[in-house]
């Protein structure tokens, strides 16, 4: 089973929990005999590399050098994210399930799902509305919009705590079914699983 998992954060790139759970993921469904491949930035390193886990890692840089706020940094890296997959998809074959990283990777992950029936998940660790003092802002606003628009589109929401469940379902009027807890620590035990159920349940026919 390929799954791509898409983060903004990967080491050496870290800037916070994201990047260290993203590689241990991505490390513990290499073990289970999953094909992963990671799809990140980087400013500085390019291509893709092999680590010793069996991991893929494509990093890319932004294409546009110049933004205006994050929401423009983040459309033009989506661009080269969604790039990077079609690749993998041409050129070594389909992708059956994408882990999608907060709200950031969602257009990516919305645009491989509709142009390649490919299911996907997205993962939270926190809300445009507890980061940000200012919710009303049209950016602010925006942001909320790109999160609850990947929270329905995706097949499965992951958050890390019982108040975290509480707080998605609240803000994003979701099924409590759809809203799975998976704790940043421990050994994702079942993790496997869950995944190769939501690739073969809501594959693409």
């Amino acid at each position: 089973m390929r799954v791509s998992i898409l983060t903004w954060e990967y080491p050496p790139r870290i800037i916070g929990e994201l990047s260290t759970y993203a590689k241990t993921l991505a490390q513990v469904l290499s073990g289970h005999g999953f094909e992963v491949h990671v799809v990140t930035f980087h400013d500085t390193l390019r291509g893709e590399d092999r680590e010793p886990s069996g991991v893929y890692v494509h990093r890319v840089a932004n294409p546009v050098s110049t933004h205006i706020n994050i929401l423009t940094w983040d459309l033009a890296l989506s661009c080269e994210f969604e790039r990077v997959c079609a690749d993998i998809f041409y050129d070594i074959g389909r992708i059956d399930l994408v882990d999608c990283h907060e709200w950031l990777c969602v257009v990516a992950a919305t645009t491989i799902k509709r142009a390649f029936g490919t299911p996907f998940v997205i993962t939270l660790d926190s809300l445009e509305e507890q980061r940000s003092n200012f919710n009303n802002t049209p950016l602010n606003l925006a942001i909320q919009s790109i999160e609850r628009t990947g929270t329905h589109e995706a097949v499965s929401v992951l958050v890390k705590s019982e108040q975290m469940k509480t707080e998605v379902l609240k803000l994003h009027s979701l099924d409590s079914r759809k809203v799975r807890v998976i704790p940043r620590v421990g050994s994702f035990e079942g993790v496997d699983g869950l995944y190769e159920k939501f690739a073969r349940t809501h594959a693409s026919v």
